[in-house]
This record gives C-alpha cells, sequence and structure tokens, in this order.
C-alpha cells in the first residue's frame, strides 16, 4: 500500500494504522513524504514496524511528479505492472 503525505503525521499515523491492522492479507506500506521538513519520518519510524517503509522525495514535487516517483520506489511486481514501467 502507497501512502502519499504532507504535513499531516497525525492522519498519516491513522492511515498507516489501518493498513496494518487488515486480516488475512500480507501488508506493506510505502510512505512518500514530500514535505519539506520530512514531518512524518519521525512518526513512520517511531512505529518500528517491518512492514512499514518510509521515503523522503524533493518538495515541492511538480504536480503528479510524486507519484511516478511512488511507483518505481515501491519495487513490487504488482506495482510496476500497475504503473506500466
Amino acid at each position: 500500500m502507497i501512502i502519499p503525505t504532507f504535513r499531516r503525521p497525525a492522519a498519516l499515523l491513522e492511515a498507516v494504522a489501518s493498513a496494518v491492522d487488515q486480516r488475512d492479507v500480507s501488508v506493506e506500506v510505502l510512505v512518500i513524504d514530500d514535505s519539506p521538513e520530512a514531518s512524518a519520518e519521525e512518526a513512520v519510524r517511531g512505529l518500528r514496524d517491518p512492514r512499514i517503509d518510509y521515503l523522503k522525495i524533493p518538495s515541492p514535487p511538480e504536480a503528479g511528479r510524486a507519484w511516478f516517483g511512488t511507483w518505481d520506489a515501491a519495487g513490487t511486481r504488482a506495482v510496476r505492472t500497475l504503473s506500466g514501467r
């Protein structure tokens, strides 16, 4: 699951909790943060869950640019398939 965020660490933690609480599925979460101060990094690192990865991308991205970086960063076969890469 890919969760983009920009200066909303509280909302991010709620979204991540919802993702990792799913049952009967294997879940990996990639948080993409394009806030200039990397406001989500501390929140994500504090979770200490190996299923959750954090990626800081340059800010501010051009409209839509963040999503293309997200596809490449995720690196899974399913994500590459969905993105056409």
